[in-house]
């Protein structure tokens, strides 16, 4: 059985014939998608009002990307509601400069009205409805054609890190914005650091209060707590420096939750006498 599979009733596409490198793909359609995970077999559908990807080769291989789409849902089969977006743009440039004078594959995703289909985010009072998402990276390190474990093991071997350069979030009250370098440790952990700027911190604080998901006692606790984590303030804005190692994500020196690895890698059988 193939990993994944796709399926659409329509693809077009358009090029000049004096610039067969450069073309556009129309994808405004229905898609079925079926992939697995954890030996799961799962099944997504998507739609959009308008979806199109401008792509540029060089040398028979990608070497820019940039995709629009609106209107974007997402159904997941065995679950209520569905992702979706009022608007999605995405751009890739096989060697792209980042922050800094970085040089290496470069993404950038934005995002509008980004909706969650997850009762928690609506039960913890914060609601799944983002008003923007934007990211975007740059990697180093060398990238090697093969299977997906042995590839990323050889960019991680290699010195490969993963340069965010931007990042911002507009959740509610809430409003982010960071940048830093994650990498990969020996289990395949992502290591690395971020600076965050973050207003709205009390208003979300009120929010998960009156929603019941912290007490008052707790909500007092928890403003003290990220005062005394941020040590520092920036235009109004609240310093949360952010970092991962051994497997867990820290704010400030404090451990917020588990990282699990990418994958586990299969274990080699043992030797032979």
């Amino acid at each position: 059985m193939a990993a994944w599979s796709w399926r659409t009733d329509v693809l077009s596409a358009r090029a000049r014939p004096w610039s067969p490198n450069r073309f556009t793909i129309d994808a405004a359609t229905g898609h079925d998608v079926e992939y697995t995970v954890r030996g799961v077999r799962q099944r997504a559908l998507a739609s959009s009002t308008d979806l199109r990807f401008d792509v540029e080769l060089r040398g028979g291989l990608i070497d820019k990307v940039t995709a629009r789409g609106r209107d974007l849902r997402i159904a997941v089969e065995g679950m209520t509601g569905s992702f979706g977006a009022a608007r999605v743009d995405l751009r890739y440039d096989v060697d792209g400069t980042g922050a800094g004078g970085v040089r290496g594959p470069s993404f950038a995703l934005s995002v509008s009205e980004l909706v969650l289909p997850f009762d928690e985010l609506e039960n913890l009072g914060i609601g799944g409805h983002i008003a923007r998402f934007a990211a975007a990276a740059t990697l180093t390190g060398p990238l090697v054609r093969g299977p997906f474990p042995r590839a990323v093991a050889a960019w991680r071997d290699g010195g490969g890190v993963v340069h965010v350069n931007t990042l911002r979030i507009e959740w509610g009250d809430l409003r982010l914005d960071g940048d830093g370098t994650i990498a990969l440790d020996d289990s395949f952990r992502p290591i690395g650091a971020l600076t965050t700027r973050v207003l709205g911190v009390s208003e979300t604080i009120n929010a998960l209060r009156d929603a019941g998901t912290l007490s008052p006692r707790e909500a007092a606790i928890a403003r003290i707590t990220l005062r005394v984590l941020a040590g520092a303030s920036e235009g109004g804005k609240m310093l949360l420096p952010v970092t991962a190692q051994f497997g867990k994500l820290y704010v400030g020196p404090v451990a917020v939750l588990e990282i699990p690895p990418l994958f586990v890698p299969a274990r080699r059988p043992p030797p032979r006498d």
